[in-house]
């Protein structure tokens, strides 16, 4: 089985250099072996105007290219919400 994970890790950038959300995107897709499954995580500061919707495609847009083998897989999470507690 292919799987690809991320962990949570303190950042050691202030909040102040983040970028105004947080997201957390996993895909999986049946391989030659089981399921191929990756986790992306991060934070991004959306231009004026960006839906949900929008930051989905650009999110998903930036795994598949970085993993191709995910291309079409099934969105097992995805989350997206202002960083800040």
């Amino acid at each position: 089985m292919s799987q690809t994970t991320t962990t949570a890790t303190q950042s050691s950038r202030p909040a102040a250099e983040q970028g105004t959300h947080f997201y957390v995107l996993t895909l999986q897709k049946p391989d030659g072996y089981g399921m191929a499954t990756a986790t992306t995580s991060g934070t991004h500061t959306p231009p004026a105007g960006w839906t949900t919707y929008d930051f989905y495609l650009a999110v998903r847009a930036d795994l598949e290219r970085n993993q191709p083998e995910l291309r079409g897989g099934v969105v097992v999470h995805f989350d997206v919400r202002p960083n800040q507690l």
